[in-house]
């Protein structure tokens, strides 16, 4: 009698110790895969210990499956999923990491579709679409559909201006809100559209001077470019302004005011008709005769000088 309970007590206290050593090992040091031996155990006593092995292998399996599927995760694989039987939170936990699963890949296939639609093959316009998503994966998707906005905009807005100046219209500019380098390209195709304007106006402007209007001597004036000098000509002078002078005689001096004469209070003119001409100096009077008449006052450069008396 006292040795069955003897033999009775070391068998509880061997259970007991197992028992105790695959609880620490599973639920305090994380140690999966522990087992429970016990051996000449039956009854009641091996039943309990296969439920605790039973446990153990069953919590052992779904976490290292869950472990799996998260490394794969972190390491980039989306392919994985938690396939471990569960029930209870442990299923909670498995339907969970899956469906984080299922939106990353869905994420990353969205992105990757928009990023090569704008990037590689030219189609702009492209959103990504992840049903959903909330929180910082809501946000990333937002971002990147922003930015597939902000890039088709700004380049169909510089593509409309390119396209109108090939097909003859410089009245377009680019408008469209950028910053950083495709600012850079926004100020250089505007500057160019200014620059062709302004060259088209010109020309324009000359030849309808000399092609319609027939106005010779014009030429067309280039506007500055911002990196160099103005490559501005000044107009030709006309012909009348070219050619020199013919007559050169000095400027005519000042009229004298006429004296009335004593035979008559009239002031004495010169006939009308005379002939004029152009001299450079006064031609004197000949000293054998003087006329009866008044004296032809010289003129210069064809301008007759007022009559004078002696």
């Amino acid at each position: 009698m006292g040795k069955a309970v003897n033999r009775m007590v070391d068998q509880l206290a061997l259970f007991s110790g197992e028992v105790t050593r695959v609880a620490r090992e599973v639920g305090t040091e994380g140690r999966l895969g522990g087992r429970a031996k016990v051996q000449g155990m039956s009854g009641s006593w091996r039943d309990v210990t296969e439920a605790v092995n039973a446990m153990a292998a069953r919590l052992t399996a779904q976490v290292r499956d869950i472990a799996v599927v998260t490394t794969a995760v972190a390491r980039g694989d989306l392919t994985r999923q938690v396939t471990v039987e569960a029930t209870g939170e442990l299923l909670e936990l498995k339907l969970t990491v899956n469906t984080m699963v299922d939106q990353l890949s869905a994420f990353a296939s969205e992105v990757t579709r928009v990023a090569r639609e704008v990037g590689t093959e030219g189609q702009l316009g492209g959103r990504a679409e992840v049903n959903g998503v909330l929180g910082t994966w809501k946000d990333l998707t937002d971002n990147v559909n922003f930015m597939a906005f902000n890039l088709t905009t700004q380049v169909r807005d510089i593509a409309q201006v390119a396209t109108a100046v090939a097909q003859g219209d410089l009245s377009r500019k680019i408008s469209v809100d950028v910053k950083g380098e495709i600012l850079q390209l926004k100020d250089t195709v505007n500057t160019m559209v200014d620059q062709l304007s302004a060259f088209a106006a010109e020309v324009t402007r000359v030849a309808r001077e000399v092609g319609s209007e027939g106005r010779l001597g014009g030429q067309a004036q280039a506007a500055k470019s911002p990196g160099g000098s103005a490559a501005r000509s000044t107009p030709a002078a006309s012909p009348a302004e070219a050619a020199p002078s013919r007559c050169t005689c000095p400027p005519a001096a000042s009229p004298r005011p006429s004296r009335p004469s004593r035979r008559s209070t009239r002031p004495r003119t010169r006939p009308a008709g005379g002939p004029t001409r152009c001299a450079g100096r006064p031609r004197a009077a000949p000293s054998s005769s003087r006329p009866s008449g008044p004296v032809p006052t010289p003129t210069t450069c064809g301008t007759p000088r007022p009559g004078s008396t002696r």
